[in-house]
């Protein structure tokens, strides 16, 4: 990781969560990998489980993918709807595998990374 800055996040609910969040500013994983799939499969899926599972501690992370910036919002599980939208997010331009196109539904087609699979 890099540069991290302890911050407030927005819960849900309209509540804020102060001083329970973590905005790694410049995700180190991320930028060497240049992959959605791999910062998905390889990092955030991982290290969640690993707060929720072992650490008894709901963790929740948010990867910016255009700022390289990923939020950490400790006391939060990770909904369903979040965790499907980050295993279908389309391939980043800069990642080595962005050439590959899969059909998503009938009526589109995507450059989802062939790693989320």
């Amino acid at each position: 990781m890099g540069e991290c800055v302890i911050n407030d996040y927005e819960l849900d609910g309209g509540g804020i969560a102060r001083g329970q969040g973590l905005l790694v500013k410049r995700c180190r994983f991320l930028e060497e990998s240049g992959c959605a799939s791999i910062c998905v499969n390889a990092c955030k899926i991982p290290t969640q489980n690993f707060f929720n599972d072992d650490m008894g501690l709901p963790l929740t992370m948010t990867p910016d993918y255009e700022t390289g910036e990923c939020q950490f919002s400790f006391g939060v599980l990770p909904s369903v709807e979040d965790e499907l939208k980050a295993k279908r997010t389309p391939c980043l331009s800069r990642c080595p595998s962005s050439s590959t196109s899969i059909v998503v539904d009938k009526t589109s087609t995507t450059n989802i990374c062939r790693e989320m699979h």
